[in-house]
């Protein structure tokens, strides 16, 4: 069973509106409105971080970024991988028949059941792993929480329209029957009240989850065997790509995505920041699709 959030943002990231913005009888619906205006704000956003960078190279580098000492293995990154595959199966079979097989409602209610206790399996290896703990180890702290709110969603916007660009680049290698994740259509089917409950998982319990998973536990492990931050930040990108990305189409977008969560993560050491770039993510395209009669990939 895919993990959950990320697999569906993709899609919405890569939806109608990357490609029909600039369509010549210019009618936009509120859905291309609202990511073409996120992604102008964002592409400033974007210019004056180039230029600090120009300016201030050495960030880039990420020679004095916080360490986190622990004794995370291969051992513990099985554990964390078969969690993230198996709780989701025998939540599956909790939830009521009643709820056809890979209905949007099902596949809710059981990310709504699985999400909680994988956060609290990846946050007891992380509690057993960082010789600090989970705050100043692992980076599960709100220390500083108005600058990592602050950073994260300058970040998003940073980093949002080249994944759009990045998506309207591959749009051609989208398959040719257009498709949605069974949970975006309910987003755009369903009810308001099983639209919240997929925002409650898809926005919220996911990027908690797997920023857990992929920056803290992953990224950390590898970091410790390489002693390289930007290796542990493409590794762990990779494998958050293979794990989310259905088509190859979205895999660029998706690694763009991740590689910005990794050198949050290692900027500053905690996890809030990349927390909050994927939440918005995740926000932003469940508004898109709830808005868009016409999204898909």
């Amino acid at each position: 069973m895919k993990s959950n959030a990320m697999y569906l943002l993709a899609q919405a990231a890569t939806s109608q509106a990357a490609t029909r913005a600039s369509a010549a009888d210019g009618a936009w619906d509120p859905a291309e409105r609202l990511l073409v205006g996120v992604a102008v704000v964002g592409f400033v956003v974007l210019v004056v971080w180039v230029i600090r960078r120009v300016v201030y190279p050495q960030k880039l580098l990420l020679r004095h970024t916080p360490g986190r000492p622990n004794e995370l293995n291969l051992l513990h990154l099985l554990g964390a991988m078969v969690v993230l595959y198996f709780l989701p199966a025998f939540a599956h079979l909790l939830v009521s028949p009643r709820y056809g097989e890979g209905s949007p409602q099902r596949l809710t209610l059981v990310y709504l059941l699985a999400g909680p206790l994988q956060v609290l399996a990846f946050l007891l290896i992380g509690r057993s792993a960082f010789r600090h703990g989970l705050a100043r180890g692992l980076g599960m702290t709100l220390r500083r929480w108005m600058y990592d709110v602050f950073r994260g969603a300058l970040a998003f916007l940073a980093v949002f329209p080249v994944c759009l660009l990045l998506a309207a680049a591959f749009e051609w290698a989208k398959p040719q029957e257009g498709h949605l994740h069974v949970m975006l259509v309910g987003m755009r089917d369903l009810g308001w009240s099983w639209r919240v409950l997929i925002f409650v998982s898809a926005a919220g319990l996911a990027p908690v989850a797997e920023e857990l998973l992929f920056r803290g536990i992953l990224q950390s492990m590898v970091r410790r065997y390489t002693h390289s931050p930007w290796f542990a930040i493409l590794a762990a990108s990779m494998l958050f790509v293979l794990v989310h990305a259905p088509y190859w189409h979205t895999m660029p977008a998706l690694l763009a995505l991740s590689l910005v969560l990794g050198y949050n993560y290692e900027r500053t050491g905690r996890l809030l920041a990349p927390i909050v770039i994927h939440v918005c993510f995740n926000v932003i395209n469940l508004v898109a699709i709830t808005l868009s009669p016409t999204a898909s990939l």
